[in-house]
């Protein structure tokens, strides 16, 4: 469920690149560049901290994706990217969210934490 989720979120997204002209898509690229750089390293070291507590774990992964996606759109924002893209990213974003949302909630259920 999860990697299907990230499937179609991903699918979205990139569609949705496909209608930028050339030069917005590189502003795209330059504009997130930071995030695709450290996102994941500093995600990583939160892990890495925090797998021998599931809860603080979950709260730490959750904390991260509602900051990159508040980090990724402020600069969309700023880019100012046609509102199409913009609209596609987003949905995109919510696909991969609630999917994650939902990935946990049936974790915890499955493990008697809900």
């Amino acid at each position: 469920m999860l990697i299907g989720g990230i499937v179609v979120s991903r699918l979205i997204s990139e569609s949705a690149l496909k209608k930028l002209s050339f030069h917005e898509k590189v502003e795209v690229i330059d504009g997130l560049a930071p995030a695709r750089k450290f996102g994941l390293l500093v995600f990583l070291a939160a892990v890495i901290a925090t797998y021998q507590n599931p809860p603080l774990l979950i709260s730490v992964t959750g904390l991260y994706i509602v900051s990159l996606y508040a980090y990724t759109f402020t600069k969309l924002s700023r880019l100012d990217l046609p509102k199409p893209y913009v609209k596609a990213v987003a949905a995109g974003a919510l696909v991969s969210f609630l999917t994650f949302v939902a990935f946990i909630y049936l974790s915890c259920i499955q493990s008697g934490m809900a």
